[in-house]
């Protein structure tokens, strides 16, 4: 074993996010006798994550609004830091994104609080400034009172765990009793997960019926096509379309897969890339999103970009991260930010073990879930096995597809709750992840209904039915007829007719009639 695991190279699964927030910075500055800033290479400051020179992320609260026009903005800025020069600057993309290129004005209503949060939102370039001179930019801008904060935009790298390239058995998929949840629901098609990562091959056989409309936030353009793997792989674990007679099963079938890709080729990208992909994914109706990706310190535009998808009622999945260490001694961001949206995910190998590389903690880590050798789609309708809580994180955002599809009035707190409590506990998990358990997604459906009537391969044939106080839910081949009219309650009454069928997943609630 020890030999094995030597030979393993460390190329994970999880992407480290270099992040910083403004009070991290004083631990990294210290002012001289003239008041401007130097580094402090004290032996803690150097063991603190790398971060991008001249690139700045700047949220304003400007007494004037006409501060957020860009040219406004520029000129605010260069009237503070006039020695350096601005090479570009930008707004947050994802709201004209959204309006100008998707057509969907109706964010413009619906939306309105996350939209003026995102307006005050600037990315910033400096040219040919070290990053000495980026710190003390960033100490300057947040000394005037226009402006919220100024913190370092990050870059974030794309690691992760090749396994045998032979091994094809989706053991994750049985390990979490997927196929008794399918009974269940295969997952409905106005759920929508987004995939923030390397964009997803859209193309691919397994998963292109699923696909929606995404963006490609690092390159600027509609076309989100994966060009790396990685999203890819995620894509397929959480959504790739069931019983079609090729390739996998995602652990949702019949799910939307909203693609959003901020990493490039290589697996790196920008924090604020990022953002723009959270907040493209509120204004666009995104239900879940997974984040097979982090690392690094505590920021808070990213941060106060995942309280607005809490705000809009959104999960944010995120992997716990492949270091192997105590996220409650060492956080590891995104997955241990302080909000209630978040469920951080460890890895668990075939044998419900947490692999040496996993990420855990008591308080921080929420729930584990399959993340070791999972076979999953990649680029050129091709399949491969990779390992890490990256693959991990995917298997949640299914599960919370899956649950979201049964019970599409519940809240993301009623949704997590399931999800955590429906878990099956496990010893190797006891003292290392919150829930102590990993996820079973069958579990997190059946539970919710365990005193209700569940039905399926039948044929109901009745003039009326009395059944008070419970739920039918329509399994696969369920037919119901009747002579005369059965009245149910979903919210608004659905009377069933002679010879309607109820589809595979339906969920109704008989009164007595």
């Amino acid at each position: 074993m020890k030999k094995i695991i030597g030979l393993i190279i460390i190329f994970s699964v999880i992407l480290l996010a270099v992040i910083t927030t403004c009070s991290n910075l004083e631990e990294l500055l210290q002012e001289n006798e003239d008041g401007d800033s130097v580094i402090n290479l004290n032996p803690d400051s150097q063991n603190k994550p790398d971060f991008a020179a001249g690139r700045i992320i700047l949220q304003l609260i400007p007494v004037d609004v006409s501060l957020l026009s860009v040219s406004n903005a520029e000129s605010f800025i260069n009237s503070i830091v006039p020695e350096y020069t601005l090479k570009s600057i930008k707004k947050s993309s994802a709201v004209d994104v959204t309006v100008n290129i998707r057509k969907n004005n109706a964010i413009l209503d619906t939306h309105k609080s996350q939209i003026e949060e995102i307006s005050r939102l600037f990315f910033l370039e400096y040219k040919d400034v070290t990053k000495e001179q980026t710190l003390k930019i960033i100490k300057r801008l947040n000394k005037d009172p226009q402006v919220e904060y100024a913190e370092p935009d990050h870059e974030v790298n794309a690691i992760f765990i090749p396994n045998d390239p032979y091994y094809s058995q989706q053991w994750g998929i049985p390990k979490t009793d997927c196929p008794e949840a399918w009974d269940i629901s295969q997952g409905s098609t106005n759920v929508i997960v987004a995939v923030i990562d390397t964009g997803v091959d859209y193309n691919h056989s397994d998963l292109s019926s699923n696909m929606i409309p995404g963006y490609d936030f690092r390159n600027e353009d509609p076309d989100p096509m994966d060009d790396h793997f990685h999203g890819t792989h995620v894509a397929g674990i959480a959504c790739a379309k069931g019983n079609n007679g090729i390739g996998i099963s995602g652990v949702a079938w019949n799910v939307k897969i909203m693609p959003l890709k901020f990493l490039s080729a290589s697996g790196s990208g920008w924090s604020s890339d990022a953002i723009d992909c959270i907040d493209y994914a509120i204004l666009n109706g995104a239900h879940i999103l997974n984040n097979s990706w982090g690392g690094g310190s505590y920021n808070t535009s990213l941060r106060n970009a995942i309280i607005r998808a809490k705000n809009a009622g959104i999960l944010f999945i995120a992997a716990a991260g492949n270091s192997g260490t105590n996220n409650d001694i060492t956080p590891h961001y995104p997955s241990s930010y302080d909000v209630d949206n978040i469920i951080a995910v460890a890895s668990t190998t075939s044998s419900d073990s947490l692999p040496i590389y996993s990420c855990y903690g008591p308080n921080s880590v929420d729930i584990a879930a399959p993340g070791s050798g999972i076979y999953s789609t990649v680029l050129n309708n091709s399949y491969a096995s990779y390992s890490g809580t990256s693959m991990a994180a995917p298997f949640v955002s299914g599960a919370c597809a899956l649950v979201k599809s049964v019970f599409p009035s519940w809240s993301y707190t009623q949704i997590k709750d399931r999800i955590l409590n429906s878990s099956d506990k496990l010893p190797s998990l006891d003292g290392k992840v919150l829930s102590e358990g990993r996820l079973n997604v069958y579990n997190a459906i059946q539970d919710s209904i365990s005193d209700d009537l569940y039905v399926k391969n039948v044929t109901i044939s009745t003039t009326k039915i009395y059944i008070a106080n419970n739920n039918i839910i329509a399994g696969p081949n369920v037919l119901i007829t009747n002579t005369g009219n059965v009245t149910f309650t979903a919210g608004n009454k659905v009377i069933i007719n002679p010879g309607v069928k109820i589809d595979s997943g339906a969920h109704f609630i008989a009164e007595i009639n």
